[in-house]
């Protein structure tokens, strides 16, 4: 868990990073994780954090394109987040945000997520309801 001196992020990748961290946490990522995103929230090098989780993900994603950080960042963490049995939503944003979906839209999904456990105003409702 983060800090309580730790001051808010204040741009969007800070706070798509901050969720990913949330989410990874409540799926019980081992702390070693937890602090390679920390540290990608803090100074924004996605080329390190890749090959963090290239190590993690012992090479399952294969990205091997560091031109495109961001796409391979996408990669390794739908990577990742399948490792830690992640829900299929989740799974779709990080896939969509790795893809170049739109940073607010995968905020606000990630915290959707994050709090009430989808992405869906009200919950899912039942196929026989």
């Amino acid at each position: 868990m983060a800090d309580d001196m730790t001051p808010p992020p204040q741009n969007l990748d800070q706070r798509i990073a901050r969720e990913i961290h949330f989410a990874m946490e409540h799926l019980g990522a081992p702390s070693r994780l937890l602090k390679w995103v920390d540290r990608w929230s803090q100074d924004g090098d996605a080329r390190t954090l890749v090959g963090a989780l290239q190590v993690f993900n012992d090479g399952r994603s294969q990205s091997i394109d560091l031109d495109y950080p961001r796409a391979a960042l996408g990669r390794e963490m739908y990577a990742t987040f399948e490792l830690l049995g992640a829900p299929p939503l989740l799974l779709g944003l990080i896939g969509s945000w790795s893809e170049g979906g739109e940073d607010d839209m995968v905020l606000d999904g990630l915290r959707a997520i994050n709090r009430r456990g989808t992405i869906f105003e009200g919950g899912i409702i039942a196929a026989d309801e």
